[in-house]
Parts: C-alpha cells; structure tokens; sequence
C-alpha cells in the first residue's frame, strides 16, 4: 500500500507539467486571433475573455490524456533508471501491484473525461458558437479577411481589397459571378463573368454595374 501511495504521488507533478505544457500550446496558437478580435475588429474585451473560457473545453479535452501519459511515462521511467522498480521487484512486489496506481489513475481520468465529453464539452462548444454568432451579427466585419473569397452566397463569390474592421467599411468589391448554365451568358471566352464593384455602386443581378 505504501508503494502504491509512493507512485501515485510521483505521477502528480509530471500530470500537471504535461497538462499545462500541452495546453499552453494549444492557447498560444489562437492566442493571436483573439488578440485579433480586440485589437483590429473592437469586439469587448470581456467578450474574448468568455470566448477563451469557453474555448479551453476542447483544449482541456486533449490536454488531460497527454497529461496522463506524460506523467506515466516520465515516473516510471525515472523508477527504471534509478533501479527503484528493480529493487521493488527484488522485494517480491509483483509487475501488476506496480502497474495498479497507473491502472487506478487512468481510470479515474477515464471516468472523468466520459462525464466532461458527455456534459460539459457540449455545453461550452454550443455556448461557444451562440457567443460568435453574436459577434459576427454586431460586428459582421470581425469574420471577414482582406484578399480571401467569401463564399456565403450561392452561385457568388466576393472579394474586396480593403477593410475597416472598426467602422464596417470595405473598400474595393469584387463580385464573381457562377450563373447555372441553363441561364448563364457567358462571355466570348465561355468563362463566368467578374464583376467590380466601387463604393457607393449596387451590383446588378449578373454582377454587372449599375446604381
């Protein structure tokens, strides 16, 4: 019993390095695009900050098993070099009595993470996406990228030049148009037509110009 107490504490401390390594990477690789939000797209702050609470549920998600194995591997490995499982095995403790903390602890994070996929991570991925859709309908320019397609509408596709994500304006549309080709007019070389839209001007139905 005092051995099994004794491993169980030495996977701890390797658990919550590895938990907190893993998740500080899966934070930093969107860290930029909330930053993103406050700086160039002026959404509140307290609005990121709830949009980063309820993005750590799938973060949590992944970063809790390889906590576990981290932890594992990294204790048992440190017992194996210090000749501490050798000499426990000397001892006439069997291999299953050293494994069963490791056992124990895995099933306890099993257990745990059933209930956290099954209740929670649910719970924060919809709250999540009602949190963004909001934010997308106050300030619809916080989901919009200079230079990329936008492909929200059927049979069209929009791209602009320049974005002034604070105040809404964009700058330098352009429409391209994919009529079906039972109703398409296409041009002399059988392509679909683009049209360019500048501000203050209304695309016309076939993506020509017009007021």
């Amino acid at each position: 019993m005092i051995i099994q107490k004794y491993t169980l504490r030495e996977m701890i401390s390797p658990f919550f390095m590895g938990f907190s390594v893993v998740t500080f990477l899966l934070v930093m690789d969107f860290l930029l695009d909330y930053l993103e939000l406050i700086l160039e797209k002026g959404v509140a702050v307290l609005t990121v900050l709830k949009l980063f609470v309820l993005g750590l549920g799938w973060m949590v998600a992944l970063s809790i098993p390889c906590g576990v194995l981290v932890g594992t591997l990294m204790t048992f490995g440190r017992m194996s070099q210090d000749n501490e499982i050798l000499a426990l095995r000397a001892s006439g403790i069997s291999l299953i009595a050293l494994l069963r903390p490791a056992f124990a602890w895995g099933a306890f994070w099993t257990l745990a993470l059933l209930l956290f996929h099954n209740f929670v991570l649910p719970w924060s991925n919809q709250q999540f996406a009602q949190l963004m859709l909001d934010v997308t309908r106050k300030k619809p320019a916080a989901q919009l990228e200079e230079g990329v397609f936008i492909d929200a509408f059927s049979g069209h596709r929009i791209l602009f030049d320049e974005l002034d994500a604070r105040t809404g304006e964009i700058r330098g549309i352009k429409i391209l148009d994919f009529e079906r080709e039972e109703h398409a007019t296409p041009d002399d070389d059988g392509r679909s037509r683009a049209s360019h839209v500048s501000a203050g001007e209304r695309p016309s139905a076939h993506g020509s110009r017009g007021r």
